[in-house]
């Protein structure tokens, strides 16, 4: 198959095409990241040597089937013909879902390697990663500047605080690549605001 990922995006419900574009990435990158029924891929840019995306979809939770699914159109699609490039492909999971769908992925997915990754690492991992490496990403807020959006920053980063909201509320005090702290946070969050939207609206999904 020579379908794209973004292609193969686009034709999938609930699925988004949002990227991040990475111009000079030279290596091909075969892991697939997963956080429940959110999937990050990487994708080459057609026709060049160079560059690539990572691609962002996501699926409700109650439609784990579907992303499951729509992992497994992306192994077909990017397999290599190679048989030891195969046995590079590699699925990463983090969060709850990694325990909990963990043996319905390796029943479906045959033997692609899933390895349960920290969810508090990858995640300041990868927001350091979007602070210093992707432009405009990121912004910062004050009284005399009410939003700014930044290039990247090289420098100068740290300390910083992360609140992250999801199910519940985290808030972090990051003082290098490595080092963070967990200093407060409720679970009061994102799963709580869905459900009192539930009852106020009626509405049985984030799409209506």
């Amino acid at each position: 198959m020579n379908s794209t990922g973004a292609e193969i995006c686009e034709e999938l419900p609930h699925a988004e095409t949002r990227d991040i574009v990475l111009p000079n990435q030279v290596d091909y990158a075969p892991q697939i990241a997963v956080d429940v029924s959110k999937v990050v891929y990487f994708s080459r840019e057609p026709n060049l040597s160079l560059g690539g995306r990572l691609n962002f979809t996501k699926f409700e939770t109650e439609r784990i089937d579907e992303c499951i699914d729509f992992i497994k159109t992306l192994l077909v699609a990017r397999r290599p013909k190679n048989q030891e490039m195969q046995e590079k492909i590699v699925i990463k999971a983090t969060g709850g879902g990694s325990y909990k769908f963990y043996d319905i992925f390796v029943e479906k997915l045959g033997d692609v390697k899933i390895e349960k990754e920290d969810e508090m690492d990858c995640l300041i991992t990868g927001l350091n990663f979007l602070i210093s490496e992707i432009p405009y990403e990121v912004f910062t807020y004050s009284d005399n500047d009410p939003m700014h959006f930044e290039d990247t920053i090289s420098s100068n980063m740290f300390p910083y605080m992360l609140v992250n909201i999801g199910s519940g509320v985290s808030i972090l005090k990051v003082t290098s690549h490595d080092k963070f702290e967990r200093i407060s946070g409720t679970s009061l969050g994102g799963g709580t605001l869905w459900g009192l939207l539930t009852l106020l609206t009626g509405a049985t999904s984030f799409d209506g």
